[in-house]
């Protein structure tokens, strides 16, 4: 599971590990911990975060007791030099690997809001997986045409390559109805 600093509560990572549910996320600058145990930084030359530590640790709840349960704390700097600070319940991942994956988290975050504000999709026609996913792919369907629409005609933005592209496809749609209706009324007696 990947999910941004919406939980907080030391009880619920608890709960989380006692149920082998494996998990990556953020938490915010000033989260009480004890430290167990220190881990020896792997450094990967070239990455955009850098790791500053990487450590076991046992959190506190908000009444300031230690919650028995270890997870991994992570810190690294981005470019701008701002502290980063993952919580993870993976042992077997580098901490490089910890804050790619929480990564991609982002960039599934981006392509979401991407679908929402642009394609104008709010919500989800179907509840159940199997018409979510159809959906899903619809959208990717069409967010690809669309990509190969506005790389074809070398148009930059969004808004008038959507405009333009909308307007391609209604002129598209309108010549195969008179082309269909001209073939059916040739073939259809008077």
């Amino acid at each position: 599971m990947l999910f941004d600093r919406g939980i907080s509560k030391a009880e619920t990572f608890r709960k989380l590990d006692q149920e082998d549910k494996k998990f990556i996320t953020r938490v915010k600058q000033n989260r009480k911990y004890h430290i167990i145990k220190t881990n020896e930084i792997i450094v990967n030359i070239g990455d955009k975060l850098e790791i500053i530590s990487d450590k076991i640790i046992n959190l506190y709840n908000k009444d300031h007791q230690k919650i028995n349960c270890e997870l991994r704390l992570i810190k690294a700097l981005n470019q701008d030099k701002q502290e980063l600070l993952f919580l993870t319940n993976i042992n077997y991942l580098s901490a490089q690997d910890v804050a790619e994956s929480y990564k991609k988290r982002w960039e599934i975050e981006v392509f979401f809001r991407f679908i929402k504000q642009n394609l104008q999709i709010k919500h989800f026609i179907s509840h159940n997986k199997n018409g979510m996913m159809v959906y899903i792919y619809c959208i990717l369907i069409a967010a690809i045409l669309f990509t190969i629409f506005k790389t074809t005609n070398k148009l930059s933005g969004f808004k008038i390559a959507f405009l333009e592209s909308a307007l391609e496809l209604k002129r598209e749609i309108i010549k195969d109805i008179v082309v269909f209706c001209l073939r059916r009324s040739k073939s259809c007696p008077p």
